[in-house]
Formats: C-alpha cells, structure tokens, sequence
C-alpha cells in the first residue's frame, strides 16, 4: 500500500441547508400525465452539485421515483419537473 499526504484541501463537513419551509409543489393534486413542478430553497457554505428528491408513488407507497432538481439563477431555487 502507498503512503501519500493530500494538501491545501479542508473537509466539507457541514450539511447543506435546505429550507423545507419554501417546498412548493404546483399543485396539490395530480392525476397521470399532469406535469408537477416541485421547487425548494437549499444552500451550503460550499458548491452544490446536485439536489434530488425521492418520493414514493401513491397506492403503492414499495415504488420510489428520484426527481433531479436544476437551480434557477433568477428564483433562486432548485426545480424539477
């Protein structure tokens, strides 16, 4: 096994923040083919590389789906569709 030393680096160790209080969904109710657009506010002393949200899908609750989410330079949220 190699010995090495890594330099001029610091450990992101704190979480990011994501403020639940700004979750928006579109709408409240949707029925098969509605597009939904979900947005929240999430922030972090360092770079975010990606949000995600997984949530399960109604009646069968076993079946999870990952929504990626892009930032909105102008909102100042993270939304996916």
């Amino acid at each position: 096994m190699a010995n090495f030393e890594v330099t001029g680096t610091a450990a992101d160790i704190t979480a990011p923040i994501v403020d639940v209080s700004t979750l928006k969904v579109s709408q409240k109710t949707a029925t098969a083919g509605d597009t939904v657009k979900v947005s929240v506010k999430v922030t972090d002393e360092t770079e975010i590389n990606s949000v995600q949200i997984v949530y399960r899908r109604p009646k069968t609750y076993n079946d999870s789906s990952t929504l990626f989410l892009d930032y909105n330079v102008t909102t100042g949220y993270y939304e996916g569709i």
